[in-house]
């Protein structure tokens, strides 16, 4: 009974386990793929960054000196975390809007797919392409702005328009 197929089918629709993964290629390679990219891309860049801030031919402070002695660097150092904090809280408030908009709202079905478009289009598009939206659509020769409206004075550039492609994307 324990390896019964209907309790083998019981578990390949759970999901099965990382063993099953590796009894057919395409999956195993992928999270082997995986496994090998964060180490790679994330954590030898990170141990990197921090072997060249503390160590100079010994343990230092040099590095956070230089950063932290001029006040441009603590200034884009202060500025960064302003707008990662707000990305975060205006992307969460964005999500949570979206999320409870697709659960309580009774929609049609071709309202329902339009909505999943319009959430998963960050996800498919180019980064930059959404980044630059903001700035060439609202801005001095924007579209939108001068092409449209007429608008000669717009200016978008600074925290509100990072913000902005910052949350939509």
């Amino acid at each position: 009974m324990a390896n019964s197929p209907a309790r083998r089918s019981r578990a390949h629709r759970r999901g099965g386990s990382l063993a099953d993964a590796f009894r057919d290629p395409i999956p195993g390679s992928a999270v082997l793929l995986v496994r090998a990219g964060v180490p790679m891309f994330v954590l030898y860049p990170l141990a990197r960054l921090v072997s060249l801030t503390f160590w100079s031919g010994g343990p230092s402070l040099e590095g956070v000196r230089g950063l932290l002695g001029d006040w441009t660097h603590r200034q884009a150092l202060v500025s960064s975390l302003l707008l990662a904090g707000l990305v975060g809280i205006g992307g969460t408030i964005l999500g949570f809007a979206f999320a409870f908009l697709a659960v309580r709202a009774s929609f049609g079905l071709w309202a329902t797919h339009a909505l999943d478009a319009i959430i998963f289009l960050p996800l498919i598009s180019l980064p930059f392409t959404a980044a630059i939206a903001p700035i060439l659509s609202p801005g001095p020769q924007g579209l939108i702005s001068y092409h449209v409206f007429g608008i000669r004075a717009m200016n978008i550039h600074g925290l509100p328009a990072t913000l902005l492609s910052e949350i939509l994307t």
